[in-house]
């Protein structure tokens, strides 16, 4: 009796940790989440927008005569190839590239520019670049990953082998 409680005691003290050990991975609803409000917290007036096919941002400055809507459309994050830290950024914030491995995404921009009226459509983008705080950047990078790994297992053919 006395062995096979030490036995139990041995098992459970071997496996727990590991059991323990392994994290929760979020959800594709909290990454989503943690995206929107990692890049609204940019130091910008801005309002970020994700979801499965679509990327967008309102941006008003009316100071510099600045109030635009960017919107990314057929956006295929199974087809993301690389996110990385753009060498251009500024002060306390950091751009970071976002690009895919398939030229698919439309990009239309509208808005008011240094009080200039623009409207503009590009097809066939491979990507696009936002702006983060400089202390995020690693954590904005393994999210979009993370957005990868989940529309990957969502878009899988469960028939296929």
């Amino acid at each position: 009796m006395v062995m096979k409680k030490l036995i139990t005691v041995l098992f459970l003290s071997a496996v727990l940790p590991t059991v323990q050990g392994q994290a929760k991975k979020p959800t594709k609803e909290e990454t989503i989440q943690f995206i929107q409000k990692t890049v609204s917290n940019a130091g910008r007036d801005l309002e970020f927008q994700i979801n499965d096919t679509k990327v967008s941002w309102k941006n008003i400055e009316p100071s510099i005569g600045l109030n635009y809507n960017r919107e990314f459309t057929n956006v295929r994050f199974e087809k993301l190839l690389e996110v990385y830290q753009s060498s251009l950024s500024s002060g306390e914030n950091s751009n970071v590239r976002i690009k895919f491995s398939v030229n698919t995404i439309k990009y239309h921009l509208t808005g008011t520019f240094y009080d200039e009226i623009k409207d503009l459509t590009i097809d066939d983008k491979d990507g696009f670049t936002i702006v983060v705080p400089r202390e995020k950047v690693q954590s904005i990078i393994k999210a979009f990953d993370r957005l990868k790994e989940i529309t990957i297992e969502e878009n899988k053919d469960p028939f296929q082998n």
